[in-house]
């Protein structure tokens, strides 16, 4: 019997939902293909490769969660307001894409060879140096080691979401988007 005919949507689903729970490395065209219930040239009419696969998907997500970062970390307003509105949108993205999420922020070591090739702007990481450096240079943020601070700020954010996700934490990320905002003010040197 022929296997149903499965759009190029299904398939990326489904590599997602095996990207974030294996890695790249341990997941095979094979597994995608029979956890999108088609056959593996279906994937191979898109892409090159699984590696290529898994990049492009990277690279979309990646991208496309920068631009709206970048759009509110550099947005005219209060630095207050700007780092708890970028917190609300990485926190919105994790509870209606926990999937993509996972794969998106938690495995973008897993392609050190394609480094670069992401738009260095939309880099989410970038994004909060930039903005950090930023909110230190016009003497809001009271930062005196600016890498160590930089480091704790974004460890604070991703935090949470990584507990979500191998469920130490419940609930919805927006619940924590106040705490989270609270201590990397505070340790931005920002009094409430």
């Amino acid at each position: 019997m022929p296997r149903p005919v499965t759009k190029l949507k299904d398939i990326e689903n489904a590599a997602f939902q095996l990207f974030a729970k294996k890695g790249v490395t341990l997941v095979t065209i094979k597994d995608i293909a029979r956890t999108a219930n088609c056959a593996e040239g279906a994937l191979y009419r898109h892409y090159k490769s699984k590696e290529d696969f898994a990049w492009a998907l990277l690279k979309r997500e990646v991208e496309g969660l920068g631009l709206k970062l970048k759009k509110e970390l550099f947005a005219k307003g209060s630095y207050k307001q700007r780092v708890r509105n970028a917190i609300k949108i990485l926190y919105t993205y994790y509870d209606e894409q926990p999937v993509k999420f996972s794969f998106t922020l938690l495995f973008q070591n897993d392609f050190p060879s394609k480094k670069g090739l992401i738009i260095e702007e939309y880099l989410p990481y970038s994004l909060i140096v930039k903005f950090i450096k930023r909110g230190t240079t016009d003497g809001v943020f009271k930062v005196k080691d600016f890498s160590l601070i930089t480091a704790m700020v974004i460890g604070a954010i991703l935090q949470p979401p990584t507990n979500m996700a191998v469920q130490r934490l419940t609930g919805s990320m927006q619940n924590k988007v106040e705490p989270v905002t609270k201590i990397c003010l505070k340790m931005l040197g920002v009094k409430d």
